[in-house]
Order: structure tokens, then C-alpha cells, then sequence
């Protein structure tokens, strides 16, 4: 759609036109990326409209970055199995999880915890408890299963997360119960985030500082959702977080001066990573003679996997938004970001000789 700015700015009512039509436009484009899972650029879409007079800056917004964007996600999505790319599509799987825990709470409880949870309630509004012949609470679960099942993938996430905050927030004996069931079913729930644990070991967050927790999380979020660029950028970010923490307190120098690979090796003999790890398996009773070899393979393991992630940010991550990307090496980058900050990361004593 073209316009120029005579015939947008001179006259009020082709304004007026050229507003709605765009903004129709958009919706549409806004419409094709929350359907299929895309919920950056969607948000992005949906905080432009609707157009009153800006009809000029959001062109300008839609051209030069959705677009682009939306074409990258497209080669993507035709270039690697789309069950790999949208993960969303399996977050039907921890319902069970959810629901047995729903179903503990009374009939009116359930039916207000779904419904600020996004049930639309009124579809039940048929089903009431009474002393003689009124519904039971397995009628109403049956309901809201119907219902879950005519959701997208989108809108099951949503209501999911929101169900499990619910249900977590008022029942505090859920809080071992819950994260169990939904373990089983390969998923997690994190910092109010469901998660498929096969994207992200959620674990390794309870004892990540703080400087690097939101990365990791934000990296595995964005993995799971399919912003595969994104999600290059957080781990990378999740390490350059670590290590900048060591340079501070080891008083290394500026670390931006030095490369990400660099960065990483330095921090590690700085905190001393590989005498802990003799000190700890010498501890476990390991003849030095495996203990020497395993330290040298796992260093080198810890640098290349540095080098993987420095490539990788150059190559594939955000500001090359428009190259396709492959989801297998992204995973990896994920990976090795938990493994190299796991491994910058304060150890406990070493564990004693087993019996």
C-alpha cells in the first residue's frame, strides 16, 4: 500500500480512508502471526491500531522491520519441522496436570478460577450445584475440557498460565503437588511461566544469580515460541551477564574489550572453575590419572562451546534477523549458555567419599 504525504496530510477525509484501510491491513497481518504463534511481531501490530492520523509512521514501522520480520519467521518456519520451530503447539500436554489439581477445589471455586482464567463462563452457566438434581463437578470439568479443546495454541498458553498461578496462589500444598504432575508430562512451571522442560532444564534457575536468571529464562521463552534469533541473543546475554560479574570482582579489566570466546576462558580460570572440580572429584576418590584428561576435555568442551555461541551471535542472532536460522543450533546455544554460567557459578563444599 502506497500514499503520498500530500494526499495524506492535505485533506482529512482520504486521511481518514487511508487510516482504515491500513489499519485493516494490519489487523489481518496481526491476525496471521498470532494464529500461528508469532507473538512478537503480533504485539508490535496490535499496539499500532487503530490508526488516527499516524497512518505515515506506522507504514514506516510495518516496512521496515514486520516485514522483514515476518519474512524471516516465514523461511523458518518452510526450512524446519514445524513442530520444532512452535512449540506451543504441544501446551495442550500439561492440562492433565492442571486439571487434577482444579478438580480438588469446589464447584464454584473451579468455575472461578477458569473463568479468570479466560473460560467463558456463560457457556456453563446451565450447570449449578443444588441438594436434588443440580450438576456435578464432573459435568463441569467435562465443560471446561470442550472448551479448552476449541482453544489455540495461543489462548490454551494463556489460560493455562493464569489456571496454574490460580490454583498455586490459593491452595500452598499444590506447590510440591503441581510441579510433580507437571514434570511427568515434560514441562515446568517457572518465575509464573510455563516451560517444556525438553526446551530448558528449569533447575538450573533456582541457583543462577540473578544477573543471569532473566536471560536464561528469557532465551528458553523465546526458543519455545519460535523467536529463534531472540533466543540467541538472551543466552548470549545470560553469559555475558556471568562473566562481567567475574571480571568485576576479580578485577579483570573491561570486559566488552574482549571477545565473547575470550571472556568466557578468562572468567573461568579467574573463579578458578578447574581446581575446584580436582579439588571436588579428588574428593570423590578419582586417581589423578582420569582426573587430568577429564579436566582438559571438559575445558576445551567449555571453550568451543564459547566459540559455538560467539559465532552463532554473529550469524544468526537479532541483528541479522533477516538470514533463515536453524533451531538445532539454537537448542545448542541454549545449552551451552547453562552449561558455561552453571560452571561460573559458586560451588558447594565437596561431596563426601560414598560408602
Amino acid at each position: 500500500m502506497n500514499f503520498g504525504l500530500n494526499d495524506y496530510y492535505d485533506d482529512l477525509e482520504p486521511q481518514g480512508v487511508i487510516d482504515s484501510v491500513l489499519t485493516g491491513k494490519i489487523n489481518t497481518l496481526r491476525m496471521y502471526c498470532e494464529t500461528i504463534g508469532w507473538r512478537g511481531p503480533a504485539g508490535r501490530l496490535q499496539a499500532l491500531t487503530p490508526l488516527r492520523g499516524n497512518a505515515v509512521e506506522a507504514m514506516e514501522l510495518v516496512k521496515s522491520f514486520i516485514v522483514p520480520e515476518v519474512r524471516r519467521l516465514t523461511i523458518v518456519q518452510v526450512s524446519t519441522n514445524p513442530r520444532e520451530i512452535n512449540q506451543m503447539d504441544d501446551v495442550i500436554r500439561p492440562w492433565p496436570a492442571a486439571r487434577a489439581c482444579l478438580q480438588e477445589f469446589r464447584f464454584d471455586d473451579i468455575k472461578e478460577i477458569a473463568g479468570l482464567a479466560g473460560f467463558d463462563v456463560t457457556a456453563t452457566a446451565h450447570l449449578v450445584q443444588k441438594s436434588q438434581g443440580g450438576a456435578t463437578k464432573g459435568q463441569l470439568m467435562s465443560a471446561i475440557d470442550e472448551q479448552v479443546g476449541t482453544m489455540d495454541s495461543h489462548a490454551k498458553y494463556h489460560f493455562l498460565t493464569i489456571l496454574v498461578e490460580e490454583i498455586l496462589r490459593r491452595r500452598s500444598e499444590m506447590h510440591e503437588k503441581l510441579p510433580e504432575y507437571l514434570s511427568r508430562l515434560g514441562w515446568s512451571f517457572v518465575d509464573q511461566t510455563l516451560l517444556p522442560v525438553e526446551v530448558f532444564d528449569a533447575s538450573i534457575l533456582t541457583e543462577t544469580p540473578d544477573e543471569s536468571h532473566k536471560d536464561l529464562l528469557k532465551a528458553a521463552q523465546r526458543l519455545r515460541d519460535g523467536d529463534l534469533g531472540g533466543a540467541i541473543s538472551a543466552a548470549c546475554g545470560a553469559v555475558d551477564a556471568a562473566t562481567s560479574k567475574v571480571y568485576e570482582e576479580r578485577r579483570l579489566g573491561d570486559p566488552t574489550k574482549a571477545s565473547f570466546q575470550e571472556r568466557c576462558k578468562r572468567a573461568a580460570l579467574a573463579k578458578g572453575v578447574m581446581i575446584e572440580l580436582d579439588r571436588q572429584l579428588d574428593a570423590l576418590g578419582w586417581p589423578q590419572s582420569e582426573v587430568s584428561p577429564f579436566k582438559k576435555n571438559l575445558e576445551g568442551a567449555l571453550n568451543q562451546g564459547a566459540y559455538v555461541m560467539q559465532t552463532l551471535r554473529s550469524r544468526m542472532g537479532d541483528v541479522h534477523g533477516t538470514k533463515p536460522i536453524l533451531r538445532s543450533l539454537v537448542f545448542d546455544c541454549v545449552r551451552w549458555a547453562e552449561l558455561i554460567v552453571g560452571s561460573l557459578m559458586e560451588r558447594p563444599d565437596a561431596p563426601l567419599k560414598q560408602q
